[in-house]
């Protein structure tokens, strides 16, 4: 990555501002025998005195790196790395489950069908207000008569409580 006159160099401390690929450059820039540190965004930003660049912001890392009661942050490791895009990646299906399952039950409702909250009792209680109010069940009568919309719904309903 780097080329040769960059690893002949005297070790050096080197400061990132720790940013999306600030882990990975920590990692190629320590394995040519340099210590890194990574200072978070919220603790460089006082130290910008003007408007925002590349130069600017170079300013201002060399300002809280030498700063004596400044906290840097370590390296993450691959696996610390994937374990948290992990994480994120499961916390962005579940938020956009979650959506989903709450705009479907808000479709459902125009059609009078009540469902209960949550993942879990999604597909439990599909019912119609209507068809129970006039006695009916809710799969006959007016309510449940050939509408598509309404029974696709209901069927992306039992899919996503199945985890399809």
């Amino acid at each position: 990555m780097y080329s040769k006159s960059t690893s002949l160099m005297l070790a050096a401390a080197l400061c990132f501002e720790r940013s999306c690929g600030a882990h990975f450059w920590g990692h190629e820039v320590a394995k040519l025998g340099h210590d890194v540190r990574l200072i978070p965004p919220a603790y460089v930003k006082p130290s910008v005195k003007r408007q925002k660049n590349d130069a600017a912001d170079a300013e201002a890392i060399c300002e809280a790196a030498q700063r004596p009661s400044m906290r840097f942050v370590p390296i993450k490791s691959e696996e610390t790395q994937g374990a948290a895009s992990v994480f994120h990646v499961r916390k962005l299906l579940i938020r956009q489950r979650t959506q989903s399952i709450n705009a479907l039950r808000g479709h459902l409702g125009e059609y009078g069908y009540v469902v209960p909250q949550g993942a879990r009792r999604t597909g439990e209680g599909a019912s119609s207000s209507r068809a129970k109010a006039s006695g009916r069940s809710a799969s006959t009568g007016p309510a449940a008569a050939g509408n598509g919309a309404r029974s696709t719904s209901v069927s992306m309903l039992k899919r996503w409580r199945c985890g399809l």
